[in-house]
């Protein structure tokens, strides 16, 4: 193999080399290449360089053989000496002279030799980046650029289709109002009608009077004998005033518009679920790997995930302690009375809040210290969480433990109450049991109640939309715990009984079993980014495992 075929298999030169090229120092075709000063001269310019720089050392080598070894670096020991060799054990380059000095002793290799093997190396994954990533990352572009340029021209139909149906909900909404208005004037108008019909009846009566009058006028100034004789007594019609019909102004009751039944007579968006041939989980197909967390509490350990690798613990102690998921304890806080959290989550900013069941509060950790968020008077907290637009969703029973309620606060202020569907009924059962809470990415509020062995989903309004009994799962009762959602509004609930978690849709549709793992009695349930951690309520255990692989 030539020298310049040996050099290209290596580092192809660039387009340019195909054609003559020029010396730096002139325009005659290049000789000599100068791998220390990276220069091409022709054979005249060549000297000239090396007289130039008596000082310092030029690896002079023909031009077409530039890139046949490649450029050895300066001794950092020796500045002026060639490294030729390459230490295993100190990761460097070294020259003939270390070879003999400081590291005598060490496994060495020659410098081409490790050279020639990265640069194969290199070789291989720019081929790959050339040939395959880049051309599949291309093509993949261009096919998502058209993709999106037909999204305008997909979704049209949709957008055309809502506004067609706004249109007609306009002129229902249009005919109601004529409707309404017309009734109006045919009421206005049999009201103008009575009034007129009177007036003219009056009318004639004021003309009659006015005609007796004059007679009887007449007849007293002429004081006639004859004409007295003669008058005959006939105040008959005179002496009742007509009747007038009184019409009331009719009242017009208003009915009050709400934004959810609008949003639910009006229509609603249903997109295609996807793999639904995926829906059911078999557990004996799966081999779940998971990590374990020693908390250290024997029993009803809650979990609130900081992350991927990070999660605060509580359990039936006054601590809450932080873990990694490599069972690190990284930080332990206590609770401001003493007693144990009923719940725990985490805010949009990271803080911890828990709930506090004997002292009726929420209580928020920031840097180690806590602060009372709110305070309750004659009611206690369970289950709470955090909504996506920063307020605060807490689980309440009364005092007496006789009612139940979810309560919506912003910055301590309540901002609304969620107790009765709209039969008037209670939502919640009560007698003590904690409930658990979380919200959806469509803001729906999604309730575990273990007494009444569901979870209840109603809207951001606080309007019903389903109950989930979990009887799809096995013989056992449903024992649901605490409960979370994910980015696609799915709702996983911990069901105790059956020891595994279920996972349900937006709209209450089973989709999947996904199980505790290992001899657990599952209880707390925190998610985040994929990973899924899983407090033991019969042990000290919590499970740090991925769900996405399951649905």
């Amino acid at each position: 193999m030539s020298a310049v075929n040996a050099g290209s298999q290596y580092f192809p030169g660039p387009k340019q080399d195909m054609d003559v090229v020029r010396c730096d120092g002139c325009s005659n075709q290049v000789d000599i290449y100068c791998r220390s000063c990276d220069a091409k001269f022709c054979g005249e310019c060549a000297g000239k360089h090396l007289t130039s720089y008596l000082s310092k050392v030029h690896d002079i080598v023909p031009y077409a053989e530039r890139y046949v070894k490649p450029i050895a670096p300066r001794c950092t020991c020796q500045e002026k000496m060639e490294c030729i060799m390459f230490c295993q054990m100190c990761n460097c380059p070294i020259c003939g002279k270390c070879l003999l000095g400081p590291h005598q002793q060490h496994a060495v290799s020659d410098l081409s030799e490790i050279c020639e093997s990265q640069r194969q190396i290199i070789q291989k994954e720019t081929c790959y980046l050339e040939s395959s990533f880049r051309e599949t990352l291309t093509k993949l572009m261009c096919e998502l650029q058209e993709k999106k340029n037909k999204v305008p021209q997909q979704y049209d139909p949709l957008l055309k289709k809502i506004q067609h149906h706004g249109k007609k909900w306009h002129e229902v909404v249009d005919c109601v109002i004529s409707r309404h208005i017309d009734d109006v004037d045919k009421i206005k108008q049999r009201h103008l009608s009575s009034i007129d019909d009177t007036i003219v009846t009056l009318k004639g009566l004021l003309v009659r009077t006015e005609n007796v009058l004059t007679d009887n006028l007449r007849i007293l100034k002429n004081n006639k004998a004859e004409e007295i004789l003669k008058y005959e007594r006939g105040l008959g019609e005179f002496k009742k005033i007509p009747e007038y019909t009184e019409f009331e102004i009719p009242q017009f009751t208003l009915r009050p518009v709400k934004v959810e039944d609008i949003f639910t007579k009006f229509g609603f968006l249903t997109p295609e679920p996807k793999n639904q041939d995926r829906n059911v989980f078999v557990p004996a197909e799966v081999k779940q790997t998971f990590e374990t967390i020693k908390s250290g509490f024997p029993s009803d350990n809650l979990v609130a995930c900081v992350s991927k690798e990070e999660v605060w613990i509580t359990g039936k102690d006054k601590i809450m302690k932080r873990f990694d998921s490599q069972n690190t304890l990284l930080e332990t806080v206590d609770t401001l009375t003493g007693n144990w959290p009923c719940d725990v989550c985490l805010t949009k900013h990271g803080d911890l809040l828990y709930s506090d069941w004997n002292d009726r509060s929420v209580n928020l950790v920031n840097g180690g210290k806590i602060k009372r968020i709110v305070a309750l008077d004659g009611w206690k907290p369970s289950g709470i969480c955090p909504s996506c637009v920063g307020e605060l969703l807490v689980c309440m029973q009364s005092h007496n433990e006789h009612e139940s309620k979810v309560v919506r606060f912003s910055k301590s202020v309540v901002i609304q109450e969620i107790q009765y569907d709209s039969n008037g009924k209670p939502l919640y059962s009560s007698g003590g049991y904690t409930m658990f809470i979380a919200e959806n990415r469509n803001l729906d509020v999604c309730v575990s109640d273990f007494r009444a062995r569901q979870v209840i989903v109603v809207s951001k309004w606080g309007k019903l939309r389903f109950k989930y009994d979990g009887k799809i799962s096995s013989e056992r009762a449903f024992s649901p715990y605490a409960t979370d959602t994910d980015k696609m509004s799915r709702i996983f609930i911990v069901d105790s009984g059956s020891r595994c978690i279920h996972v349900i849709d937006a709209d209450g549709h089973f989709l999947a079993f996904i199980p505790a793992c290992g001899n657990i009695e599952p209880l707390g349930l925190s998610m985040k980014d994929g990973v899924m951690f899983v407090g033991s309520g019969n042990s000290d255990i919590v499970n740090c495992m991925k769900y996405n692989n399951y649905i």
